[in-house]
């Protein structure tokens, strides 16, 4: 399937809803977009921090 170049794709949702007023079948068309090309990710390694170090971090930041 190729989406359209502007509005994405045309999708059409058919429900069989019981006890509903009137007609049981309901019909919903809308566009959908497609979704946007992932960035390519890249990791580096992080050392970890130590929670003596958060610790102390923070309370240079209060005083």
């Amino acid at each position: 399937m190729t989406p359209h170049a502007k509005q994405g794709y045309h999708v059409k949702v058919t429900i069989h809803a019981d006890g509903s007023k009137g007609s049981d079948v309901k019909h919903k068309v809308f566009w959908v977009s497609p979704c946007p090309e992932s960035p390519t990710t890249t990791t580096t390694e992080n050392t970890p921090t130590t929670v003596q170090e958060t610790t102390s971090t923070i309370a240079r930041q209060v005083a």
